[in-house]
């Protein structure tokens, strides 16, 4: 056999998990539900607990067991999936708490010998932009997710997001229904703008399907910088001929800001920080002087922003600057200018050169 299909279910928030897995053994009745949960001690490494449960349309059985591991938890957590008995029939998994489908799931092959059918995250609606701005690791939070974990929250669920096909956003029970129906379409706004791929859902309780997993779509997201995680608005202002291009939600905008002329460094580096101020998430690429063979992928999340070089320009690649700044109260113009401020006139550094 090719080992059986699984339905993995990542989150950070344990209400989050546990509604979500509710819906999940609602929606799929026929299918068994196994949850791990993991206690790390220190010293003596990462306790793995198996709970099994039979499918929902039949009498309610658990099976318990504890697994002790030396390993981390997404390593334990790796290792205990590999044993999972063969079989055809799909299997509903819930990841421990902070391990991330990333860590488990890789889109290059079959997932310790167990295909994929969907990979489903659970994400508690008004704690999404506060867990992106949050510049504390899931350490701080008691969650230890893989084996040198300084992952901030916001980290793990952009990673998270382009492995899901599918979200699930849970709303407070504490909130009023007014609060939180307006919480989930502001929430349901942002992610059109981080993850316009997945399939979400905003009320469990209805029936739903989960997405099918895409592993070359999930290959294409991972790539630093690229624009695959960008609403397809987005990306094809990106590529069209306008200087700047922007999709504007109900309480989100995504900027599009291009440069075709080569960028001063030292200039970026000036002016980059005013550019992603207020900003939640920024991606894309630039093409720099100190550089000028490589693309430089820039990648933001909350109040983090990175550069790394992430190969070079080609035929299907020209030198080109494209990033793309998501966030709540943005001016496109005005980031547009202060990108243009960084820009190297080609043609007229060639002639100051040769005289």
């Amino acid at each position: 056999m090719a080992g059986m299909p699984l339905l993995v279910l990542s989150s950070a928030s344990l209400l989050a998990r546990s509604v979500a897995a509710d819906a999940l053994r609602a929606n799929y009745p026929t299918a068994p539900y196994i949850q791990l949960d993991a206690h790390v001690e220190n010293g003596a490494g990462t306790t793995i607990t198996t709970r099994t449960y039979a499918p929902a349309q039949t009498e309610a059985t658990q099976e318990t067991a504890v697994y002790r591991k030396t390993q981390c938890t997404s390593c334990a957590t790796r290792t205990h999936l590999s044993h999972l008995p063969d079989s055809d029939e799909l299997v509903l998994i819930a990841l421990p708490i902070g391990v991330s489908q990333a860590s488990v799931v890789h889109p290059d092959d079959e997932t310790t010998g167990h295909p994929i059918t969907s990979c489903t995250l659970a994400l508690i609606a008004d704690d999404l932009e506060d867990d992106l701005w949050d510049g504390n690791s899931l350490t701080d939070r008691g969650l230890t997710g893989s084996c040198s974990d300084d992952r901030t929250p916001g980290e793990f669920l952009i990673s998270e997001l382009a492995y899901a096909d599918t979200v699930i956003s849970v709303s407070n029970s504490l909130l009023s229904t007014q609060t939180a129906q307006e919480t989930q379409e502001r929430t349901a706004d942002l992610l059109s703008h981080l993850a316009p791929h997945a399939h979400l859902i905003t009320d469990p309780s209805q029936p739903f399907t989960c997405a099918a997993y895409r592993a070359g779509a999930v290959t294409s997201r991972l790539v630093p910088g690229h624009l695959a995680t960008c609403h397809p608005q987005a990306q094809e202002a990106a590529q069209g001929a306008e200087t700047c291009g922007h999709l504007h939600g109900p309480n989100f905008t995504s900027a599009v800001l291009t440069a075709d002329s080569i960028l001063d460094t030292q200039a970026l580096a000036q002016h980059l920080p005013h550019i992603v101020e207020g900003a939640c998430r920024v991606r894309g690429h630039v093409w720099l002087t100190d550089h000028p063979q490589e693309r430089v992928a820039v990648e933001g999340i909350g109040p983090t922003v990175w550069l790394q070089t992430c190969g070079e320009w080609g035929p299907d690649i020209p030198p080109r600057s494209i990033i793309v700044v998501t966030g709540d109260d943005l001016d496109p113009d005005h980031l547009q200018d202060m990108l243009n401020q960084c820009t190297i006139d080609t043609d007229a550094l060639s002639r100051q050169l040769l005289h």
